[in-house]
């Protein structure tokens, strides 16, 4: 009987082992080749005027899962990134990247390196999210 009340505690905790995200979460991409899915942080999003040398800049958290195996992701990176909305650009002001739930690299940038987003990438869908929550 203690066997089963235990699992049914953890059961909660495994069955969010794909991806343990709050519903604050926003799937944006989910590449089922690689097993590799990418989310969006939905109450942190924040539109800006100006933004380093940019205008109308959104400012937004995202996750990416991958190396999935044994019913788990094992590699995350956070990041923190500025996207140009007018400019169809981003950058990232930092990123944390995980592994096996241990901190491998962390990285925080005093200046924004913008890049073109490139058409059909993951910055593309995330450039798109944020226009269309920007109307």
């Amino acid at each position: 009987m203690k066997k089963l009340a235990l699992a049914l505690l953890l059961l909660p905790m495994f069955a969010h082992s794909q991806t343990p995200l709050s519903d604050r979460w926003k799937l944006l991409f989910e590449d089922k080749t690689t097993k590799t899915k990418t989310y969006v942080d939905t109450q942190t999003i924040e539109f800006l005027n100006y933004f380093d040398v940019q205008k109308n800049v959104c400012l937004c958290w995202a996750k990416t899962f991958s190396n999935f195996s044994n019913g788990t992701y094992h590699e995350q990176t956070d990041i923190h990134m500025a996207i140009a909305l007018d400019a169809k650009q981003y950058g990232y002001k930092s990123y944390t990247d995980r592994k096996d739930g241990n901190v491998t690299k962390t990285n925080t940038f005093l200046i924004v390196q913008w890049n073109d987003i490139e058409p059909e990438t993951n910055a593309e869908l995330l450039l798109n999210y944020c226009k269309n929550l920007h109307k």
